[in-house]
């Protein structure tokens, strides 16, 4: 019966503490900057066919992905699909057509981005449109990708992408 009112006691107490303050709208836009800075990034190292500099950007301890609907459950696996990918490409030429960034908390945030590429692998070349999601964590003061989805269709210049 002690235990009882003791709870009865100090539920009130614990269930009335404030709720940790809202980051201010100047944290959301930093946060916000330095997450579009890192979807910029992905794209430099796409576009330069360099996987180190990709690499860079994940964390190599909670890293996993899908790249349509292939999923990678491992960092190592990510990078070396990513490193096969680019390596059968000739030149690369990408960019964001549009892109968000929903901020989830002080150390993690939502990157979603559509992208247009034009690849050169073939003698006719071949065009994406495609859309990337990336789930970021500040860690030790650096976002780093923890997931990538990507999912579009290449297409031979010229021609319609298939539905």
């Amino acid at each position: 019966m002690k235990v009882l009112a003791a709870v009865y006691l100090i539920l009130p107490l614990v269930a009335c503490q404030a709720s940790p303050p809202e980051m201010t709208h100047a944290k959301r836009a930093q946060i916000e900057a330095e997450v579009t800075a890192v979807g910029e990034q992905l794209m430099e190292a796409m576009d330069n066919l360099d996987v180190q500099a990709l690499s860079a950007l994940y964390d190599p301890s909670s890293m996993h992905g899908n790249d349509g609907l292939v999923y990678y459950p491992t960092y190592d696996e990510w990078v070396a699909h990513v490193e096969l990918l680019l390596g059968s490409f000739q030149e690369l030429s990408s960019e964001w057509t549009s892109a968000r960034v929903d901020v989830l908390a002080p150390d993690a945030a939502l990157f979603v981005g559509q992208s247009e590429a034009r690849l050169e692998s073939t003698e006719q070349g071949e065009s994406r449109e495609g859309y990337v999601t990336l789930v970021l964590r500040n860690i030790d003061g650096a976002w780093k990708i923890i997931h990538q989805a990507s999912v579009g269709r290449w297409a031979p210049i010229g021609s319609e992408p298939e539905g």
